[in-house]
């Protein structure tokens, strides 16, 4: 069976090293190349026990790829997608961190609901619906069809840290002035 070529954006990153432990632990046929989100240099990081390198992104890496997974920061992602534009043959796009949802070319999907994938032109990105969205659905969908639901309203609550550092930081910062009574920093949070 021919292994499908896959590249992660943001392979040095937290969500990175996930990616890449499912793909091995789960013997996924594919050839996962990781390009650091971060810098147009190598970064070193350690992968089991061992220091390994990940590649700067590149248009060479793009062109390699049939699907492209989207793990970077926002602006490395966006990076990501204006070089493939300049490509003969666009590899897949799937954006692991939803920052795309709201491009016309996105196509939100949930795969364990889906009974069928739906039509998706070759440009399409792909945006995997949140974890509790899906869930919520499944649930809702069981429910409905026990008795039918007139509405349904749910408040999802998310750790601080599923937003990285810059997360933790504004959290410290709105505990830090919340107990000194200044004004809250809403960069990220109630932005």
């Amino acid at each position: 069976m021919k292994k499908v070529q896959w590249l992660l954006v943001g392979g040095e990153t937290l969500l990175g090293k996930e990616i890449s432990d499912l793909v091995k632990e789960r013997k996924l046929p594919v050839v996962l190349r990781t390009a650091a989100g971060t810098s147009k240099d190598p970064v070193l990081t350690a992968e089991e026990d061992e220091i390994a390198v990940v590649e700067p992104l590149s248009a060479e890496l793009l062109e390699d790829a049939e699907v492209v997974l989207l793990g970077g920061t926002a602006e490395n992602n966006r990076e990501a997608l204006l070089l493939a534009r300049g490509l003969e043959r666009k590899p897949a796009f799937v954006d692991l961190e939803g920052g795309f949802e709201d491009l016309p070319e996105s196509v939100l999907r949930a795969p364990l609901l889906e009974e069928v994938a739906p039509r998706a032109g070759k440009e399409a990105l792909h945006v995997p619906a949140h974890p509790a969205a899906a869930a919520l659905a499944r649930v809702l969908l069981v429910l409905h069809q026990a008795s039918p639901l007139k509405a349904a309203v749910a408040t999802v609550l998310e750790p601080a840290s599923e937003y990285g550092k810059a997360g933790i930081d504004e959290l410290h910062k709105q505990s830090v002035n919340l107990f000194n009574f200044q004004p809250m920093p809403k960069e990220l949070f109630d932005a």
